[in-house]
């Protein structure tokens, strides 16, 4: 067997030796493949001497491993590759945790920033090579719980049969999409890290930075997304059914009553010399009840038309109207416009009392917020609501000018905060 030697992107040789182990896994795979569908369904025992020549084999590659006395089972890593590619998922299957890749990766980026700062090169690309395998498990699982999660949700959690434990499975998934949500609130943390000190110098840092903002950066908020909307589906799944396991239970109830009631399928009573004889005419004899029609006049049946016609015979003649007596034209002598006036509302009077406040000391500037405080109105009005409501009225007095104080934005907020906004007169052109 020849050694295959190659360059990798950066530089560095690998001699690879071991296409032939590889290539003797791939054909016991392929040739015992029947023997692996069956283990994918449960335990393998040794039937017959084919069957056991074909566990042996797989067994020594770690195809199969022990389950108990002469029995085998799937290895789990090639299980969990066969239920992914099949979309094959027991009930209940948990999400896999990306908590240990995230703390793996910040170790990793520590140890490489440190042998980096010691020229210890050969080293550094090693952990670089361990960071990038990290990076890649932590992507593949995370597209595989997104893949868990979407066939879920899809097949209406086709694993479980009962209503409730369809209830209990919604209810287990969306716990696990809620601590995902916070995990990748990790691996946001894990790339502020990493960018922390963009300008740090090193050849292996530098490329190791732009491999994990390349493969993760834009990865995560597609994530996110499509993690809101799988919750969103999840939830609104949750309150469906639990709405339908009310009504199948009431319905249940119901079904449970007339199976125990005794005379939903009728009753017998034999006559005796101590009982008289019951006819079915006594026991089932009608009780009438007296009701009033609510009669839909929009209906336009036959039956319908002919009642209506019918009641409207039976009601009494229309008595004769009175002619109302002509009063003659009348003639307005006079009349008064009277206009009422509006109630200001109490920002508005704090308005126009500052108005006339600037049109008497015209010399004067006011701050918006001293003087609610000083003229202290008996309805209380926030301080945030009053700077906008009175600074957005004032812009329509031509001759007043504001001036806006603007302060340092809060902590999680993006925007500005307005602290206050001065007002004052200025001198007509």
């Amino acid at each position: 067997m020849n050694d295959m030697v190659f360059s990798d992107p950066r530089g560095r040789k690998k001699i690879i030796d071991n296409r032939g182990q590889i290539r003797q896994v791939f054909q016991y795979l392929q040739k015992h493949f029947d023997v692996l569908a069956d283990a994918l369904d449960g335990a393998l025992e040794n039937h017959d001497k084919a069957r056991t020549t074909a566990i042996q084999e797989l067994a020594s590659i770690n195809a199969l491993l022990p389950y108990g006395e002469e029995s085998y089972h799937l290895n789990p890593h090639l299980r969990h590759y066969l239920k992914d590619h099949l979309n094959l998922y027991q009930a209940f299957e948990s999400l896999t945790r990306i908590s240990p890749m995230i703390t793996q990766a910040r170790l990793h980026w520590h140890e490489l920033c440190d042998l980096q700062q010691h020229g210890e090169h050969e080293d550094a690309e090693q952990v670089e090579d361990s960071l990038d395998h990290t990076i890649t498990n932590l992507i593949h699982s995370n597209e595989r719980n997104l893949m868990l999660l979407t066939a879920m949700v899809s097949s209406e959690y086709g694993n479980v049969a009962s209503l409730r434990a369809k209830i209990r499975q919604n209810e287990h998934y969306r716990r696990q999409v809620v601590q995902l949500l916070k995990e990748l609130i990790s691996v946001e943390a894990l790339l502020g890290r990493i960018n922390e000190n963009p300008y740090e110098k090193g050849e292996v840092i530098l490329r190791a930075r732009q491999m994990v903002n390349a493969r993760l950066t834009g990865r995560r908020a597609g994530w996110v997304s499509r993690l809101n909307d799988i919750q969103a589906v999840i939830s609104r799944k949750l309150f469906l059914a639990r709405k339908l396991e009310q009504q199948l239970y009431a319905l249940s109830q119901a079904a449970l009553w007339l199976s125990r009631n005794p005379t939903t399928d009728g009753i017998d009573l034999a006559p005796s010399a101590q009982t008289p004889a019951i006819t079915l005419d006594a026991l089932c004899r009608p009780t009438s009840i007296r009701v009033r029609p609510q009669i839909d006049f929009t209906d336009r049946t036959y039956h319908i038309e002919e009642a209506l016609e019918r009641a409207l015979r039976r009601l009494p003649a229309p008595a004769s109207t009175s002619v109302e007596k002509d009063h003659g034209i009348q003639r307005v002598h006079a009349v008064s416009n009277e206009v009422a006036q509006e109630a200001l509302l109490p920002a508005d009077q704090l308005i126009a009392q500052l108005v006339q406040h600037l049109q008497k000391h015209q010399s004067s500037a006011l701050s918006l917020l001293q003087w609610q405080i000083e003229q202290r109105h008996t309805e209380a009005i926030a301080d945030e609501i009053w700077i906008l409501y009175a600074s957005s009225q004032l812009l329509l007095y031509p001759r007043i000018e504001l001036e806006y104080h603007i302060g340092p934005a809060l902590s999680g907020h993006y925007n500005d905060r307005l602290e206050d906004v001065t007002v004052r007169l200025t001198s007509a052109a």
